[in-house]
């Protein structure tokens, strides 16, 4: 089994509007209609948050996979129930606020992706306390633990750290994808992959991230200061890049004739594509492969999740992985 945190997670809104017009007022139709009436406005309700997007691609490839997150509210009931409905064992606290909602907007006449996510409520701190003793409880249970996303606003920025160290404790690998300080704080505890989120500002170690250079250098600097850490993602998928920098070597990987059709799930799906790997005992390359197909397949589509086997694998044949010398 394998573990997911989502501190942050979302009730995820999608509609899907032909011609969506700013200043109109647009009415959704029912979406059980779609099929009869043919292409028609609708809004369809999905679980997410980072982590819970891993959650839902790794069970859907067959990995038992367990969530774990802080949900409130009726947003939150929700997502629990959604979260159920694909198979996924959740295990979350309910805190006193309510789960953010995120909205986007499908347009399927100009085929363009508008997303509106909002930042979440404060968590008090007998909930995040609770959270911790249960996540020390399971920990050991688990092949590898995600913790991926964004933390609540106000929330300790140590946090991620704290559930490393757990995990650490109990020889128990982690996978970190995050962003700003909570990453930094992390990655000083040790996890084992490290995913820095750069979407927002692409400065890392104070250093700008410009070239392949950049990439490899400060993935470099992050392995040799921390000996736990074993690999280094990097991606920069408006170019088709992504960038490994792991103990074995550091990779390089471009996609032949890539289309994108959004950028919002590559990375989550990347991640589960590599967690889906390691655990199935790829070698290096191979997993680092079977990763960026899996991001590859959901970056040129415009599904949230895109978990056919059959069309990764085939993805798997426009990776190009180069092992950089020196």
């Amino acid at each position: 089994m394998i573990t997911t945190v989502t501190l942050n997670p979302a009730l995820d809104k999608i509609y899907t509007i032909s011609n969506f017009t700013i200043s109109k007022l647009h009415r959704l139709g029912d979406f059980s209609r779609l099929f009869m009436d043919g292409e028609i406005d609708t809004v369809i309700s999905s679980p997410g948050g980072k982590g819970i997007n891993v959650a839902v691609f790794t069970q859907r490839m067959g990995i038992k996979t367990m969530a774990m997150g802080i949900i409130g509210g009726h947003a939150g009931r929700l997502l629990e129930d959604l979260v159920i409905r694909e198979g996924i064992t959740i295990n979350c606290i309910y805190g006193a606020g309510n789960t953010r909602t995120n909205l986007s907007i499908f347009d399927t006449k100009s085929n363009t992706l508008t997303v509106i996510n909002e930042p979440g409520n404060p968590i008090l701190e007998e909930d995040l306390d609770t959270f911790l003793k249960r996540f020390s409880l399971v920990v050991s249970s688990s092949q590898y633990i995600i913790i991926s996303g964004s933390i609540p606003p106000g929330t300790d920025p140590d946090f991620y750290a704290k559930l490393i160290n757990i995990s650490n404790a109990k020889k128990v690998p982690v996978i970190l994808n995050t962003l700003k300080t909570p990453l930094l704080k992390g990655i000083e505890a040790g996890p084992t992959i490290v995913y820095p989120d750069l979407r927002s500002d692409y400065t890392f170690l104070d250093h700008k991230t410009e070239t392949r250079e950049d990439y490899f250098d400060l993935g470099q600097i992050v392995l040799t200061k921390h000996k736990n850490i074993k690999i280094v993602i990097f991606s920069k998928m408006t170019n088709g890049q992504v960038f490994y920098i792991t103990r074995q070597g550091q990779y390089e990987v471009t996609f032949n004739n890539l289309k994108i059709a959004n950028l919002f799930g590559f990375g989550d799906q990347l991640i589960g594509g590599l967690t889906y790997a390691l655990v199935n005992n790829m070698e290096i390359e191979d997993a680092l492969k079977y990763a960026s197909a899996a991001g590859l397949t959901n970056a040129e589509s415009l599904s949230k999740f895109v978990t056919n086997p059959k069309i990764i694998n085939n993805n798997i044949n426009r990776v190009s992985i180069i092992k950089r010398e020196g």
